[in-house]
This record gives structure tokens, C-alpha cells and sequence, in this order.
């Protein structure tokens, strides 16, 4: 039987309730039921009415399971699916916790930490300047020059407003690894225990210092995830070596010297250095540390340790920047140098784009791989890693020229 004639038998329309499938069947049962009904067809009428009445009540009633059984499959499938998303978001807050203590114990912790401090002072220093100085210069010379600068009031209050917020963790941005006795031990640079090896970095010397550590990667593949619209993320499957170079106690001396050398440099010419422009300050710091950290280790017979840095992709990248900085610069009166109102605009779009353009531009020629060897001959296992595919960081924004900048400099 079809429901369309269980539907004709009780006279009913199709999709019926099943309140409405009782009443049908109710009032035909007592028309037709043989002890009510003596007519000769009453009898068979009555098993057909029957019939029809059960075989709808039971497909209705399959009908309600399915859906149950439908429902409860899509629950399953909905709670599987967040279940996957949280097992997702839980590995991806271990890997971050992980990044962060890998961080936490490197070299350079210490060093963005104490930078990290220098701003907070700066910032609290700037803003209690920001509100003192109009009214001080109101005075000495005349009122009108506090309405010139009021804007500067407006914004020392805020920021002085914003740290009394955070008042409590201002300057509590973490503990440093490095210790007053572990500084005490890094100056004084007690001699190592003699390895046996053959420094890399001095001819015919043993390495009885602090070895020089290297990390290099290696990108195997790089996979987009897609959340939803305007919601991606990009997932870089990668290799990394960590190279040990064993260093000589003259070596490792004359490797912090440099740094010295360096630091003192690009801290001096912002201060001291005769034009206009910080930011050409900064890069001629840069330049004349990078010059004479080279004379002194040339003197003293030792090498470089960051020459492994000095790639045809950096000198490229390098190139692109003084050309960008030169065509927003006017020289003059005499060797001045200044900086047009573009500065900002160029800067962002150095450190946001420079390396997609980059990959863009040379990832085309067969020669892409090599642009990321260094340009000065390095030892053999540095030579071999970087013929298979390694290379010294991540082609990412800002950290591109950030990572190369603090390895050369400690």
C-alpha cells in the first residue's frame, strides 16, 4: 500500500496530521465496523479502513525516526567538528608557549627586554615633558605659544593617564636571564675547556672559547588554511639546523669587540653625527660601525662571524633601501641631509612589501636559490646546507631586516 491510497481510503489529504488520521479513522471505523454495519462489503471496508489507519500511523512514525536519527547524526558531526577545531586551537596556544620559552632562553631575549624597558622610560619621560614644556615655554617667552602647543598637552595627559593604568606592570616586563654573575663571568670570559677542535674563526688556533651558534631554515612547504572569509592564515612547513662553530678564546674576544664597536656606533652618530636626518644618523652609524668593527678584526687576525649574513638577496634588499631613502632625501645647505614628508609612507612600504616584491620579481630565475648563499666563502658544512635549500631566516615583513640587524650587531 502507497500512502496516496491509504490517504483515499480514510478520505484524508496527503501530509495529514496524525490527530487528523485518528478522527478519520474513528468515524469511518464506526460506519463500517461488521457489528454496526450489517451491509456485506462493511466487513472488507473495515480491514482496508484498518489498514490504512496503521500504515500511516507507522510511517509517520518512521518518518520520525529518520528525522530523530538525522538530527542526532548532525549533532555528532557538529560536535566532532568543534571537538577538531578546539584540539586545533589548543596545539596551536602549545606551539606558541613553546615559541615563547624557545624565545625566552636565546640570546636575544635579554637584549629586546632591556630595549623594551628603554622605551617604557622614554615614553614616561616624553609624557611628563609633553605637559610640563608648552607651559614652561608660555612663560619664558609669551602666552600665545601654549595655545601652538596645547596639542602636545593633549597628548602627554593621555599617555600620562594610559601608564598610570598600568602603573603596577610599567616596569615589570619580565626578569632577565642574564644575572650579575653571569655578567661578571661574560666579562671577564673565563677560558673554556679545550675541545681539540680547530677554531673557525682564527688560523691555527684551538677552540678553547664560547662556540659561535648558527640557526638556519629550511622551507619545505607553505600551505594556506582558510576560516571563512577574511580569515586565513598561512602554515609554513619548515627544516631547521642548528650549527655549532667551535671558537677560540682571542676569537670570541675580539667577536664582542666588534659588538662594542657596533652598538657604541649606531648610538653615537644619532647623538653626535652633524645633519638633519635620525634616520640617515642611524644608517651612516651602521655603515661606519660595519667599517670599523672590519678594520679591527682585519688588524687582530680574526673573522668575521656574521659574514655568513651577506647574501646577494640582502645587498639587493640593501640597495632598494638607500634608493628608496635617497629619493625622498635632499642634500643641502653644505652636507646636511633631510627627509621629505613621504618617510613614513616609504618606510611602510619597505618593511611590508620589499620582501613579497622580492620573492615576486627573482623567484622566476633559476639563480632565486642562490641569491640566499653567502657572497664570503664559508666552511663546508655551511656551504652544503646552504646548496640544499637553507638559508639564514624567513623572508617575512620586518622580521626579514630586523633578524639579519640584531645577528650582525651581538
Amino acid at each position: 500500500m502507497r500512502s496516496s491510497e491509504a490517504d483515499k481510503i480514510l478520505g484524508l489529504k496527503a501530509g495529514a496530521t496524525e490527530k487528523e488520521i485518528k478522527k478519520a479513522y474513528r468515524k469511518l471505523a464506526m460506519k463500517y465496523h461488521p457489528d454496526r454495519n450489517p451491509a456485506k462489503n462493511a466487513e472488507s471496508r473495515f480491514q482496508d479502513i484498518t489498514t490504512a489507519y496503521h500504515y500511516l500511523l507507522e510511517a509517520d512514525e518512521a518518518e520520525g525516526m529518520e528525522d530523530y536519527l538525522s538530527r542526532v547524526a548532525a549533532d555528532e558531526i557538529i560536535r566532532r567538528e568543534r571537538q577538531k577545531i578546539w584540539e586545533r586551537i589548543q596545539k596551536e596556544r602549545q606551539k606558541k608557549k613553546e615559541a615563547e620559552e624557545r624565545f625566552r632562553k636565546s640570546e636575544l631575549y635579554d637584549v629586546l627586554l632591556l630595549l623594551r624597558y628603554i622605551g617604557q622610560g622614554i615614553i614616561l619621560i616624553f609624557a611628563v615633558a609633553a605637559v610640563i614644556t608648552p607651559f614652561v615655554l608660555a612663560i619664558v617667552i609669551e602666552p600665545v605659544v601654549l595655545a601652538a602647543t596645547i596639542y602636545f598637552v593633549i597628548v602627554g595627559a593621555f599617555l600620562l593617564w594610559y601608564i598610570n593604568e598600568r602603573r603596577r606592570t610599567w616596569f615589570k616586563l619580565g626578569k632577565f636571564n642574564t644575572t650579575w654573575e653571569k655578567f661578571k663571568i661574560i666579562i671577564r670570559m673565563p677560558a673554556g675547556n679545550a675541545t681539540g677542535d680547530t677554531c673557525c674563526y682564527v688560523a691555527s688556533s684551538t677552540a678553547n672559547g664560547k662556540a659561535y651558534k648558527i640557526t638556519l631554515i629550511k622551507i619545505l612547504d607553505i600551505k594556506v588554511v582558510s576560516f571563512g572569509a577574511l580569515n586565513h592564515k598561512a602554515q609554513y612547513k619548515r627544516k631547521g639546523k642548528k650549527l655549532v662553530l667551535p671558537r677560540s678564546l682571542k676569537a670570541q674576544y675580539w667577536h664582542r669587540v666588534s659588538s662594542f664597536i657596533k652598538v657604541v656606533s649606531i648610538i653615537g652618530f644619532p647623538i653626535f653625527f652633524p645633519i638633519s636626518s635620525i634616520l640617515w644618523r642611524i644608517i651612516a652609524g651602521i655603515i661606519a660601525g660595519g667599517l670599523l668593527s672590519f678594520f679591527v678584526l682585519k688588524i687582530a687576525g680574526v673573522k668575521s662571524k656574521t659574514s655568513y649574513l651577506i647574501t646577494p638577496a640582502l645587498i639587493v634588499k640593501g640597495l632598494v633601501w638607500i634608493g628608496a631613502l635617497l629619493g625622498i632625501s635632499f642634500i643641502g645647505p653644505g652636507f646636511d641631509i633631510r627627509i621629505t614628508g613621504y618617510l613614513f609612507l616609504v618606510l611602510g612600504g619597505l618593511f611590508l612589501l620589499l620582501d613579497m616584491l622580492f620573492d615576486l620579481i627573482f623567484g622566476f630565475f633559476p639563480f632565486y636559490k642562490r641569491m640566499q648563499e653567502p657572497l664570503i666563502r664559508q666552511g663546508k658544512v655551511l656551504r652544503s646546507l646552504y646548496k640544499d635549500g637553507f638559508q639564514n631566516c624567513q623572508e617575512l615583513p620586518v622580521y626579514s631586516v630586523l633578524y639579519p640587524l640584531m645577528r650582525w650587531l651581538f
